[in-house]
């Protein structure tokens, strides 16, 4: 019960943080794509999505970074200085390395696969380098975010990431002031803001995290153990990027600019919804690497069992509406529905509630710190991506192909996944289905089920039809979802929050 109210406390700070994050930024993509175009707005997404690519260099240090510094504070708090020190070491290699790869694979890159219209290569090009320096400065803030999260430090990660979002809105709303280049504007723009991002955790770090200092040495078996993990790590990031934006390249490839734009409010729309079930897991995370650490293997079973659960619980309730009403939405949201958009959403959240299935299993096996041979396999299925849709393409002219072939592959990855983690903390494939699975899968159908019985007999608009099918399938997932204790529990949180906030 205390891990539980520690997980729902940070949650709350976390999706305190989603909700305002998601209306701004629901917001601001509607005037960013009133602003820039279609054409310019689909060219911003698919230049930097290559910069974009090169997070797969960032994200396997990131995970490292995360994953040694949970593990330390669960076991040796003391050594964290030597974690902490390496890894700034680490970051500051990776700076170099991305600045070479994208003066030279990224160039080439843009100049021969990106398919752009001959007035706006110039423009693209200064895009695609203030991304550069965006993703630098991104990367200076990794190891600062990833001590916060350690410390658990949810409260302040939240108010960060508000202010962020916030003075996105600032300066999206100031475009209108400018009127030429306003894809160029909003690239810098974007990059102050960054800039400004990383100063924040910089500054926390230092006042309120002192007794974490850097020390000048080199520890070449940290480093070793640092570098071997994520190297492998950098395979199943590759993958994942691989994945995602290879498709994003290959629409632009076979269909044009204008797809991307399609593509890009699909997958803001996505990850708006996913940022729920993510930030249940930043809550979650740093809790099991501690018990991993401290050989904890009953209670963190608990966590990831429930952490797998709530997080597809929260899919539900929330995509399951927007896949009924995805057209009326992005109508209301853009005042307009560019070409496949809503196929594309459609596809997207389908692949995210399979995909919030696997968060918890994914952190247990980052948290055994064995990750080379789950990183060939999942990091294998993920990158088939590309030649079978390459393929399938080449014969069959549909946009939808890409994230159709990822939803089945995102299929095989979970049960990987969940083979790797059977391996390793003997968490059996019944348990998992059972506790999980089985009783999400019940819980989605009552979902669909009301939606669909509450709109076949009740015929109201949409701004009362849309909330109401959000009361709908909440109410099937508390239901069928979560257990009794699980009901009494959520039923006592409301005097529970009220007495936390007066004591």
């Amino acid at each position: 019960m205390r891990d539980n109210v520690a997980l729902i406390k940070n949650s709350i700070y976390l999706i305190t943080k989603l909700i305002v994050t998601l209306i701004v930024s629901l917001y601001c993509s509607r005037l960013i794509l009133q602003e820039l175009g279609v054409v310019d707005y689909g060219i911003y997404n698919v230049v930097g999505g290559i910069v974009t690519m090169l997070t797969f260099v960032t994200g396997s240090m990131a995970q490292a970074t995360q994953r040694f510094f949970s593990f330390d504070l669960g076991k040796d708090a003391k050594s964290i200085n030597k974690v902490y020190s390496t890894s700034i070491n680490i970051y500051m290699l990776i700076i170099f390395v991305v600045l070479i790869i994208s003066q030279t694979i990224g160039l080439w890159a843009f100049e021969n696969v990106i398919v752009l219209p001959e007035e706006r290569i110039e423009s693209a090009y200064w895009v695609y380098q203030i991304s550069v320096l965006t993703f630098v400065f991104a990367i200076i803030s990794l190891p600062f975010n990833a001590l916060m999260l350690a410390y658990e430090r949810m409260k302040v990660y939240s108010i960060f990431g508000m202010v962020s979002i916030v003075l996105k809105l600032i300066m999206v709303l100031s475009l209108s002031l400018f009127q030429y280049e306003k894809i160029i504007v909003y690239s810098f723009l974007i990059l102050v803001l960054n800039l400004v991002m990383t100063m924040m955790p910089i500054f926390y770090k230092v006042t309120k995290i002192p007794e974490v200092k850097y020390e000048r040495y080199f520890d070449k078996g940290l480093s070793k153990r640092i570098l071997s993990y994520s190297g492998w790590n950098l395979f199943g990031s590759l993958s994942a990027v691989g994945m995602n934006q290879g498709g994003n390249i290959l629409l632009n490839t076979f269909f044009g600019p204008s797809i991307n734009a399609s593509r890009a409010i699909a997958m803001q729309v996505n990850s708006a919804i996913v940022g729920f079930t993510s930030n249940i897991n930043t809550a979650i995370n740093p809790q099991i690497v501690k018990r991993y650490s401290s050989e904890d293997y009953t209670r963190m079973k608990t966590l990831i069992l429930n952490g797998a659960r709530y997080s597809t619980l929260v899919m539900i309730v929330i995509g399951t509406p927007i896949l009924f009403f995805t057209e009326q939405l992005i109508l209301f949201w853009l005042g307009s529905v560019p070409d496949y958009t809503v196929m594309f959403t459609k596809l997207v959240i389908i692949d995210s509630i399979i995909c919030s299935l696997s968060g918890t299993l994914i952190t247990t096996i980052q948290a055994t710190g064995k990750i080379r041979n789950y990183q060939i396999v999942v990091g294998g299925i993920l990158l088939c991506n590309i030649p079978i849709s390459y393929y399938l393409l080449s014969n069959d002219n549909n946009p939808s192909i890409p994230l159709v072939v990822m939803i089945f592959l995102s299929i095989l990855a979970m049960n990987a996944r969940l083979y790797f983690a059977r391996k390793f903390i003997s968490l059996s494939y019944r348990e998992f289905y059972l506790k999980v699975i089985y009783r999400s899968a019940i819980a989605l159908i009552f979902s669909f089920g009301s939606i669909y019985l509450a709109l076949y007999y009740v015929n109201v608009n949409f701004l009362i039809s849309f909330p109401l099918s959000f009361v709908f399938s909440a109410i099937s997932v508390v239901i069928f979802g979560l257990d009794k204790q699980e009901k009494i529990f959520l039923a006592s949180l409301a005097p529970f929050l009220k007495l936390n906030k007066l004591n």
